[in-house]
C-alpha cells in the first residue's frame, strides 16, 4: 500500500474505491506497507483506493498478491468398541 494516511486496524473491513470490493484486514506492516485481507469479496484491481471502514486511512493498492492453499487428508481410522463421554458444565 502507497501513500497511506495511518494504520489499519486489524478486524476492520476494507473497501477499494473503483470497485467497491471489500477485505477484513488480517494483519497490517505499516513500514513495508503491507495488508492482508481476508474474507475477500470479489477481486481487486491495480492501483485502486483501499478505505478503512474503522479507521479511515487511505492508501494506494501497489499490487495484489493471492494466495490460495491445498488441504489433504492422509489418515483415517476405524474402530469397534464402547466410547465413554465425559460433558463438563
Amino acid at each position: 500500500i502507497l501513500g497511506h494516511t495511518g494504520s489499519y486496524v486489524v478486524g476492520e473491513t476494507i473497501t477499494g474505491g473503483t470497485t467497491g470490493n471489500t477485505g477484513v484486514v488480517l494483519s497490517w506492516d505499516t513500514s513495508r506497507g503491507l495488508l492482508r485481507l481476508k474474507d475477500i469479496t470479489g477481486s481487486f484491481v491495480g492501483h485502486e483506493v483501499m478505505t478503512g471502514g474503522t479507521s479511515g486511512v487511505t492508501g494506494l493498492m501497489a499490487k495484489t498478491d493471492v494466495a490460495t492453499a491445498t488441504v489433504e487428508v492422509v489418515g483415517t481410522s476405524t474402530s469397534e468398541g464402547k466410547y465413554i463421554y465425559t460433558f463438563t458444565l
